[in-house]
């Protein structure tokens, strides 16, 4: 921790500083400062020293989750790509989550999670039914995932202290984010809860999203040492 603590002020004084400025001021293409976090946060990452499976598999989402904002925040439009995207991100954090795992647990939660990423599913499909498209499907795997991951990221706490208050902060997000685009395949109510949620002037998307992929870069040092995943990294470079 202390041979990286001049790399975690430098980054965390980086995404503050961005954070505070689209937070608090309205700003030209506020979309790139937007961006500039997500992406620092991946960058973050690759200049810390550990070789690890388990640090690998952070840089990977991060790298997912970066490429996933390249196409919704900076090209606006291709949500499909960026579900796909964001996919692979949750993917990456419930390997993380397996790795760490005794055989029993690992099956228990492979099980858990696929069961309740299909019933997301069809749950989904169930009520959209003629008017389900492929965003719903990936939306509802993904928001599953996503959920479960949090859900075992809390029972692993203790081995990462942080990696379940960023998985959170990210769900955070995504809600908000799938009240913003849910306008694209219903008509919504001016009187209704959810157009004068999506009507307040702040932006909670990035208020949360932001602050998620900070906490989530960290959770590379931020971890248990007797972890076994950083045990094997190290002996690997020994």
């Amino acid at each position: 921790m202390k041979e990286n603590k001049g790399k975690i002020i430098l980054f965390l004084s980086v995404n503050l500083s961005l954070y505070i400025a689209f937070m608090g001021f309205s700003l030209p293409r506020e979309y790139i400062y937007y961006f500039l976090t997500v992406l620092f946060s991946f960058l973050f990452t690759l200049i810390i020293r550990d070789y690890s499976l388990d640090a690998w598999l952070i840089r990977i989402a991060l790298f997912f989750t970066v490429l996933a904002d390249v196409f919704l925040v900076l090209l606006d439009g291709f949500y499909s790509l960026a579900l796909c995207f964001f996919l692979i991100t949750q993917t990456s954090y419930m390997t993380r989550m397996l790795i760490s795992g005794e055989k029993k647990d690992k099956t228990i939660q492979l099980l858990s999670q696929g069961s309740v990423v299909v019933l997301m599913v069809l749950v989904a499909v169930s009520l959209f039914k003629k008017d389900t498209v492929i965003d719903i499907v990936l939306a509802a795997g993904y928001f599953a995932l996503l959920v479960s991951n949090i859900f075992f990221a809390f029972r692993k706490s203790k081995t990462f202290p942080l990696f379940w208050l960023g998985l959170v902060l990210f769900c955070f997000c995504d809600i908000f984010v799938g009240l913003a685009v849910l306008g694209r395949y219903t008509t919504l109510n001016p009187d209704s809860l959810i157009y004068k949620i999506n009507h307040i002037p702040f932006n909670f998307i990035w208020f949360f999203y932001t602050p998620s992929q900070t906490i989530l870069a960290l959770t590379i040092i931020n971890k248990k040492k007797s972890c076994h995943t950083r045990e094997e990294g190290t002996r690997q470079l020994d």
